[in-house]
């Protein structure tokens, strides 16, 4: 054992192996790192875009939503359909001013408000704000339940005269109306593209410039029903109701009531159908109960839907927005979780590895491999080579391995019988040759293979004489 640590300390002094110290230890893969910011940096950007849609939508009362996620959107209950919020049918007295309902559209188109707006080709589309009149409530204004008695007659003229109406010049009409809109300083940024310029919001928030006038909105419907119409001096027998959803409307629907629908659209209580556009008369807001509170929803009544398939089709109804926020934070914090644990665990792996190489003695190559053992220090200089040629090297390891056997020479000399006595042969050898021989120092003196070994020396060399006559070998 000794000799094997003096052939490595020679193999060492001559190719120098650095072992690793407690400041050496390998630190944590830089790619375990980048992973968790990134998982850091993805988690704080979807909690501050929901705590901004939240700000966003506490302003407007409401939760905010996506296109996709409408499903979690409220939605009126079996009494807010206006099949079933419709007024007792009954004959509605004519009232002062129900007069305006007969009015062309040239007629109606000559108030000032629509000489201020709109351009003189749409005038035949427009209709006078005295057809909408019976919708404003003395105390609750435009907003009001279902459809009241006393709006019935407003109700399916508008929808009598908006089937009749150009459709190409009521969409014009729409368009010069937000135009006329983004004159305003606060939707500036909407003018290099009209087409994106919120009209939901704002007639949210400015329903009276509304009121009564042609808008235009695109979106995707979760609800589309169809149910017989009341009987009316139009000949209108059935009427559609779609729940349209816009982009800026977030959870906020539309009723959209119209006496026409594409062929083939999906109707029904829950579906999604994206790409649909509507352009009709905002008649009022529409109220209904969701979720054991009053809502309500601007009203639009129109021709029919339109519906373009190829740009966006149809699917089942999505995974709620909350539920779905609510799996990609659970999965975040998963990924942080496995990644702390594993950089945990890569962590101790390297401390018991520098361990084990302090205490055995074990090159660092020889454990972590050299992409893993550590590096020289940049301060530190380089350690110079051995000194000693590969020639003393050689030498050393030859006289380890001939000195080997006189180790165990001891062992020989104790295997002989203990009452054996010298023979004549070794009293005869003289005093003065009685040494072992030895191996020479240097091998290329010594060019004989294999180990010598020496002759056990004479007991009876060393002692002095003995008188025969002495009776010392009887005892």
């Amino acid at each position: 054992m000794a000799n094997n640590r003096r052939r490595l300390a020679t193999v060492a002094g001559t190719f120098p192996v650095r072992i690793p110290t407690a400041h050496a230890v390998p630190q944590p893969s830089y790619s375990n790192t980048v992973l968790r910011r990134a998982a850091v940096g993805l988690l704080a950007t979807v909690l501050i875009a929901a705590t901004q849609d939240g700000l966003a939508s506490a302003q407007s009362g409401e939760q905010p939503a996506s296109p996709g996620a409408a499903s979690a959107a409220p939605r009126p209950t079996d009494g807010g359909s206006l099949a079933s919020d419709r007024a007792p049918e009954e004959k509605v007295p004519e009232r002062a001013g129900t007069t305006a309902h007969t009015q062309t559209g040239s007629a109606a188109g000559k108030h000032p408000a629509a000489e201020s707006i709109f351009s003189e080709d749409v005038r035949d589309v427009l209709l006078d704000p005295l057809v909408f009149a019976p919708t404003r409530h003395p105390k609750k204004g435009i907003t009001t339940r279902g459809v009241r008695p006393e709006e019935r007659a407003a109700y399916y003229f508008v929808l009598d005269f908006v089937r009749k109406a150009d459709q190409r010049l009521l969409k014009r009409a729409a368009r010069e109306l937000v135009q006329h809109r983004l004159k305003l300083p606060e939707y500036q940024r909407y003018r290099d593209n009209p087409g994106e310029f919120p009209v939901y919001y704002d007639l949210f928030r400015h329903p009276e410039i509304y009121h009564g006038k042609p808008v235009t909105l695109r979106g995707h419907i979760r609800k589309l029903i169809s149910y017989p119409a009341d009987d009316n001096e139009y000949g209108i027998q059935r009427l559609y109701e779609a729940w349209l959803f816009t982009p800026d409307s977030q959870t906020n629907p539309a009723v959209v009531v119209c006496t026409e629908i594409p062929e083939g659209i999906p109707t029904g209580g829950d579906i999604l159908v994206d790409g649909v556009s509507v352009t009709g008369y905002y008649f009022k807001n529409f109220g209904y109960t969701a979720q054991d509170r009053p809502r309500f929803a601007p009203m639009i009544l129109a021709k029919r839907l339109e519906w373009r398939p190829e740009q966006a089709g149809t699917s089942e109804p999505l995974v709620p927005p909350a539920v779905r926020n609510t799996v990609v934070v659970l999965a975040l914090v998963l990924i942080l979780i496995l990644l702390y644990r594993y950089e945990r665990r890569d962590t101790r792996q390297h401390a018991e590895l520098q361990r084990r190489m302090l205490l055995e003695g074990e090159p660092a190559t020889a454990v972590l491999g050299p992409e893993s053992a550590p590096q020289r220090s940049a301060d530190r200089p380089p350690e110079p080579p051995s000194a000693e040629p590969a020639e003393h090297a050689a030498a050393v390891s030859a006289e380890d391995t001939a000195a080997e056997p006189s180790e165990h020479a001891p062992a020989e000399t104790s295997r002989r019988p203990p009452d054996s006595q010298p023979t004549d042969t070794d009293d005869a050898q003289p005093t003065g040759t009685d040494e072992s021989p030895q191996p020479s120092a240097d091998p290329q003196q010594s060019p004989q293979s294999g180990p010598q070994v020496p002759q056990t020396p004479d007991p009876g060399a060393d002692q002095p004489s003995r008188d025969p006559t002495d009776g010392s070998e009887g005892r």
